[in-house]
């Protein structure tokens, strides 16, 4: 019984520790990266992603769901398409993903496929894909402010 306790204890452990090694940490705060008269920011909260490109034509702000699978693929799904002043393709519904990799305060965003999981072409590759610099939340500039 003792034994049986035991192995039924070391199992939970070892099915518990397997989980946490396949989660991902998301990529939560305010991601910005400028591309010549292009920006684009990308503010991921714990439930949702706001997705903004300003370009010199007008802006594009969209808002989704997302989830990240251990891979460290984020799969999105448009939940709004908010502002649409360049005529970009999209709808509510839309899906794309992207792959991340988060290293000293940059975010490297690879990978962009579109809806149907292709890839979209050189146009939004180009806005979309590089470094991102993460901004400082309110939070965080105030602690720097006391130091």
């Amino acid at each position: 019984m003792v034994r049986s306790v035991i192995a039924l204890l070391a199992l939970v452990v070892v099915t518990a520790t397997a989980g946490a090694d396949d989660k991902v940490k998301k990529p939560l705060g305010t991601w910005v990266r400028e591309n010549g008269d292009n920006k684009m920011t990308f503010v991921i909260k714990d439930d949702k992603l706001t997705g903004t490109l300003h370009t010199g034509n007008g802006d594009l702000i969209v808002q989704t769901t997302y989830e990240v699978d251990k891979d460290s693929v984020l799969k999105a799904k448009i939940t709004k398409v908010e502002k649409n002043d360049i005529g970009a393709q999209v709808e509510e519904g839309h899906t794309f993903t992207f792959k991340f990799k988060i290293a000293d305060g940059t975010m490297t965003i690879s990978d962009l496929k579109d809806k149907d999981g292709n890839d979209p072409g050189d146009g939004p590759k180009s806005l979309v894909e590089g470094e991102y610099k993460k901004e400082k939340d309110k939070k965080e500039e105030k602690k720097e402010e006391k130091k």
